[in-house]
Formats: structure tokens, C-alpha cells, sequence
């Protein structure tokens, strides 16, 4: 996880070092897309542990490997795609 200079009021990014295929998470940059959850971050009313637990969402949700059938919100359209 990155935290810009003004966290919290500005979205945290958060980069996975090793590969992961999933449809949320660029294929070739690693970063996880955090709008789908979060749109715009909201100071005062988005937090860290809502990060946390939608890192943890993301590999056991099925609506996050699907998107709700919606292939414009995948990061990796071909993950999205394959599921």
C-alpha cells in the first residue's frame, strides 16, 4: 500500500508485488482498482480498514470476479472475460 502525503483525505493505491489474475487487479502494474467499492474516497468517511476488508471481499465475493456481469468496471478485461 501507498499512502499519498495527505492521506486520509486522498485514496490510499494498493500494488500486489507478485502476479494475481483477477479482473479488478491490472495484470500489468499490479495496482487493485479501488473505485469499484469506494467511486470517490470520502474524507472523514472512508477508512484504511475498508480497504483491508475489501482486499479480503475481492478473493472470496463472487459479485467482485464478476462485476455484475459489467466488463467496463475490470482493471484486466481478460480476466474478467475468462471467468
Amino acid at each position: 500500500m501507498t499512502f499519498p502525503p495527505d492521506y486520509p483525505k486522498s485514496m490510499p493505491i494498493v500494488h500486489f508485488q507478485s502476479k494475481i489474475f483477477h479482473p479488478l487487479i491490472d495484470s500489468r502494474t499490479g495496482q487493485l482498482k479501488l473505485e469499484r467499492d469506494f467511486g470517490e474516497w470520502n474524507f472523514g468517511k472512508n477508512w484504511l480498514i475498508q480497504v483491508l476488508l475489501y482486499l479480503k471481499k475481492i478473493f472470496h465475493l463472487e459479485k467482485y470476479f464478476s462485476l455484475d456481469s459489467q466488463r467496463e468496471n475490470a482493471q484486466d478485461k481478460k480476466a474478467f472475460d475468462l471467468y
